[in-house]
């Protein structure tokens, strides 16, 4: 699964690079989890991330867009004021691809655009045998749908993305699915 994963990320990568079409980007990133043990009310996972994305006919008003995220957030849930601050962490590795549509164009280069997503999201790392951890058997891979909101200024985009999880993560316990936001800033070659 992760082999087949790689290999549709560097396809849609190369195919990206043959146009423009590649978008780097990083921020913020909040996750809260159905579980209310894993993740108390009032709290949240928060943390950072890296991604890289590619658009398919970037030019038009309709793309085909496919990335990857690393995303690295509290493995304890936090109170949500603090964003940047992370200690023991979960580290995600999500791979993703869905659509893209121009909503609003002012010219070539600056437009309102809106996104949807089917991601796969493996779980890499977490802190095991964590003495204060409400839980310590993770599933591997999870699932989600991805809905966002953006725009391109010339070669800076922005983007707002919330992901709402369909697989639960914890072992053994239903509804245990992450829901994450995600605030970013990068740039599109």
């Amino acid at each position: 699964m992760r082999i087949l994963l790689i290999t549709l990320f560097l396809s849609l990568g190369t195919i990206g690079l043959t146009q423009k079409g590649i978008q780097f980007f990083a921020g913020i990133s909040s996750g809260v989890n159905a579980d209310m043990v894993m993740t108390p009310e009032g709290k949240a996972h928060n943390g950072i991330f890296i991604a890289v994305e590619t658009r398919l006919r970037p030019k038009e008003k309709f793309s085909i867009i496919g990335g990857a995220k690393y995303q690295d957030v509290n493995f304890l849930a936090m109170v949500k004021g603090n964003l940047i601050e992370r200690e023991e962490t979960m580290k995600w590795a999500k791979v993703r691809i869905g659509a893209m549509y121009k909503v609003i164009e002012f010219d070539k280069s600056t437009c309102i655009r809106i996104k949807g997503y089917s991601t796969a999201n493996i779980l890499m790392t977490w802190p095991e045998d964590h003495p204060t951890a409400p839980y310590d058997q993770f599933n591997p891979v999870t699932t989600g749908a991805i809905i966002g909101i953006g725009a391109d200024i010339l070669d800076i985009t922005i983007d707002f993305e919330y992901e709402i999880g369909f697989l639960d993560s914890v072992s053994d316990v239903t509804g245990s699915t992450w829901n994450f936001w995600d605030l970013g800033i990068g740039v599109h070659f």
